[in-house]
């Protein structure tokens, strides 16, 4: 489950090819697709879920609408967020968070969940080949100066 945040985070850049060079299977929580509004952001998602790498699900048995509406009552989550825990965890599925909160709200749930990152599905696709470490450092200014990403992280290399 990919949560609105790191779906962003790759499609503000314009990368999400990077998200392709991943092996876990990719799905997004109806929600997620909800939160994606600009017209050039939303025709690359669904170029991907016309393409078949990224599916999107639905929040459908009963645990997974009872735990969704407890995070809601809660507050603290977004909608995307909430979704990807209620459906991850409720289905022993991992889950890409980006926010400290939710990662430590889906491991509460779920203390064997399988957690990813923006910053992991990059290291990914470096594994892979599709983007070099220069290219993946650039990229980690770009999310920095022009799209508000925080991380702890300075350099993709080793």
């Amino acid at each position: 489950m990919v949560d609105t945040s790191v779906l962003l985070n790759f499609l503000k850049a314009r990368r999400l090819d990077l998200l392709r060079a991943c092996t876990a299977r990719l799905v997004i929580p109806s929600e997620v697709r909800g939160e994606v509004l600009r017209p050039d952001q939303v025709a690359a998602l669904d170029a991907a879920l016309a393409d078949g790498w990224i599916s999107e699900d639905t929040i459908s048995a009963t645990v997974e609408v009872t735990l969704f509406a407890q995070l809601a009552a809660r507050g603290a989550l977004g909608i995307g967020e909430r979704a990807v825990i209620a459906i991850a965890a409720t289905r022993g599925w991992g889950a890409a968070l980006q926010d400290k909160p939710a990662r430590e709200e889906a491991q509460r749930r779920n203390k064997a969940m399988d957690l990813h990152s923006t910053e992991s599905f990059v290291r990914e696709a470096i594994e892979h080949g599709v983007i070099t470490y220069d290219e993946a450092d650039a990229l980690l200014v770009e999310w920095r100066t022009q799209h508000r990403f925080r991380t702890l992280l300075t350099t993709f290399r080793p």
